[in-house]
C-alpha cells in the first residue's frame, strides 16, 4: 500500500486533476499475481514497491509473495480465492463469503462430465482432481508448462472417480474454496462459451490462464472484496489503483477509475481497462507505477 500524502506532493504529478481535489491521490495498489506481478518464470519484479495482493490463489498459494513483499505486518492485507477471503495482516484472521454446498459441487461436476472436463475441489489442505480417464489421456497430451505449473504449487493432490468419495469432507463442515475446470488450451477456448451457456447463473465462469476456468458464486469476486477492504481503510475506489490479465480480474478493474490491465492481458480484459501497462515480462506493474506516479526508481 502507498500513501502518497506523505511521501509526495500530488500538485506535482501530471496525474493531478485540481478541479477533483484528492481525488486523484493514488493511497492503495492492488495486483493480481499470476500473469501480472509474476513474469513467465514466476518471478517478482525488484522495484521494491509494496502491494496489496488479490489473486485467485489460496494463502497458502500466496505466502511466498507475502513473505518477499513484507506484506504480514500492520497495514497490509491480502485478498485471495477471486475475494472468497480478505487478511488483514498481521493477524491471519480473515472475513469469508459464502461456500459452495456439497449440492453445488454435484451439478458442477455434472457440467464438468457432460463437456469431458477434468474437475479440481479445492480445499484448504487438499486439492482433489476428478476426470474421466479417456478425457485425462487427452488432457494429457495437450498438456505445456503453463498447464503444468498450477499442479506445482506445493499443493497435496488427489485423485477421485467420484465426488461423493469426498463427501465426509462437506458432512464434517470442511470449506471448498472454488471448483476449477480444466482442459487443453484448444478444447477450452473452444466450448467456454458454451459452459457458460449451460452453467446456473448463481456461479461465475472465469477463464484465469490457458485451459483454466474457475467456478466461484457470482457475487464473490475481487471488485467486491478490494472496495470493501479499501472502504475499511478509509480508502475510496477512485484512490485505487489495481492491476491484473485474467477474466478473475474483470470485476476488480471495471469497478475502480485506475483498472490497469497487462500487455499480455486477455481481450476481454483490455476491453473494460481504463489503461494499459507493458508486459509482465517487463516489469509492466512496476513501471506503470513509476511513470504514473513519478516516482524516481533510485529510490531505496
Amino acid at each position: 500500500m502507498i500513501d502518497l500524502r506523505g511521501r509526495y506532493d500530488q500538485r506535482q504529478q501530471p496525474w493531478y486533476n485540481g478541479e477533483k481535489g484528492d481525488a486523484g491521490v493514488i493511497k492503495l495498489v492492488a495486483s493480481d499475481l499470476d500473469g501480472t506481478l509474476f513474469n513467465s518464470k514466476g518471478q517478482i519484479s525488484d522495484y521494491g514497491i509494496q502491494f496489496v495482493v488479490a489473486t485467485g490463489r489460496s494463502y497458502s498459494g500466496a505466502q511466498t509473495v507475502v513473505d518477499r513483499l513484507g506484506l504480514l505486518q500492520e497495514g497490509y492485507g491480502l485478498i485471495c480465492l477471486n475475494g472468497l477471503r480478505t487478511y488483514h495482516f498481521p493477524s491471519l484472521d480473515y472475513s469469508q463469503r459464502h461456500l459452495l454446498t456439497y449440492e453445488n459441487c454435484l451439478e458442477l461436476e455434472a457440467l464438468g462430465k457432460h463437456f469431458y472436463l477434468g474437475i479440481l475441489y479445492c480445499f484448504d489442505d487438499m486439492i482433489y482432481f476428478e476426470m474421466n480417464p479417456r478425457d485425462y489421456q487427452d488432457y494429457t497430451i495437450a498438456l505445456d508448462r503453463h498447464n503444468l505449473r498450477f499442479f506445482k504449487e506445493n499443493m497435496a493432490t488427489q485423485d477421485i472417480a467420484d465426488l461423493r468419495e469426498i463427501k465426509s469432507r462437506f458432512e464434517q463442515g470442511d470449506p471448498i474454496l472454488k471448483v476449477v475446470y480444466v482442459q487443453s488450451p484448444a478444447f477450452m477456448d473452444l466450448i467456454l462459451e458454451r459452459v457458460r451457456q449451460a452453467i446456473n447463473p448463481l456461479f461465475n465462469l472465469s477463464l484465469v490462464g490457458s485451459g483454466w476456468a474457475e467456478v466461484v458464486f457470482k457475487d464473490i469476486n475481487k471488485g467486491i472484496a478490494l472496495r470493501e477492504y479499501g472502504e475499511s481503510l478509509g480508502i475510496a475506489a477512485d484512490e485505487i489503483m489495481a492491476f491484473g490479465d485474467a477474466e478473475n480480474d474483470l470485476e476488480m478493474l471495471s469497478s475502480i477509475p485506475n483498472g490497469i490491465v497487462m500487455a499480455n492481458g486477455m481481450d476481454s480484459v483490455k476491453a473494460i481497462a481504463s489503461a494499459q501497462a507493458k508486459s509482465n515480462d517487463d516489469d509492466g506493474v512496476a513501471r506503470y507505477l513509476v511513470d504514473y506516479l513519478g516516482i524516481d526508481d533510485s529510490m531505496d
